[in-house]
């Protein structure tokens, strides 16, 4: 049986953006994704079309974002 995954990425955009694009300074948004195995989290990252379009549109925005990837249980 396959572990689950859970994807967090955190968000801290620049500073420049208009104040509905961004909160306040330093990590302020953040994204919570659980897939079924590795497997799914690794195409997700690597392939899904909308993720590398959502990427692709955010990255430019963004002073830095951390990923934290972890499985429930597992120390």
């Amino acid at each position: 049986m396959a572990t689950p995954i859970i994807h967090v990425v955190f968000f801290q955009f620049k500073s420049e953006l208009a104040a509905e694009e961004r909160r306040e300074d330093g990590l302020t948004h953040a994204f919570v994704v659980e897939f079924q195995s590795q497997e799914d989290r690794d195409y997700y990252v690597r392939q899904d079309p909308a993720h590398n379009a959502f990427v692709e549109n955010v990255l430019q925005k963004l002073v830095q974002a951390r990923i934290m990837d972890f499985s429930p249980g597992v120390l």
